[in-house]
């Protein structure tokens, strides 16, 4: 009986480690990445040049930072923060977005409320459009 009850008391601590560990933020750090990744509720931070990504799920927060990233966004995103230039996101469902640098393009599909999400740009050639 007490095995049993050890057995239990693992599975339970192991679950509560996977589930804690799946919360955090992600990084991602490279020049010339092609890959789809899900935010799974989390934040999600890339820097680099040159990427290809499609983010997926629910995301909290991304930060792109970098130049002549393209990245696509499947999900909800409750706030997209593009800094550097050149870069290319298209996001599918968005709360607040915030462009810095030069030369970025944002476009969106849905607001998460209201007509528009919030935005705010700063810099120069930097563009922000419903799709």
């Amino acid at each position: 009986m007490n095995l049993h009850r050890f057995s239990f008391a693992l599975l339970i601590t192991l679950s509560s480690l996977s589930a804690a560990q799946s919360t955090g933020p992600q990084t991602l750090n490279g020049s010339g990445l092609s890959q789809t990744l899900d935010c799974g509720g989390t934040a999600v931070s890339i820097s680099g040049s040159s990427n290809a990504l499609t983010l997926t799920g629910t995301c909290t927060r991304v930060v792109l930072s970098g130049s002549a990233n393209r990245l696509t966004l499947t999900g909800r995103v409750l706030r997209l923060d593009v800094e550097g230039s050149s870069n290319k996101v298209g996001a599918q469902t968005v709360g607040r977005i915030r462009v810095e640098g030069a030369g970025n393009a944002v476009s969106w599909h849905r607001a998460i409320r209201g007509p528009r999400p919030a935005i705010s740009m700063t810099g120069s050639s930097n563009s922000v459009s419903k799709r």
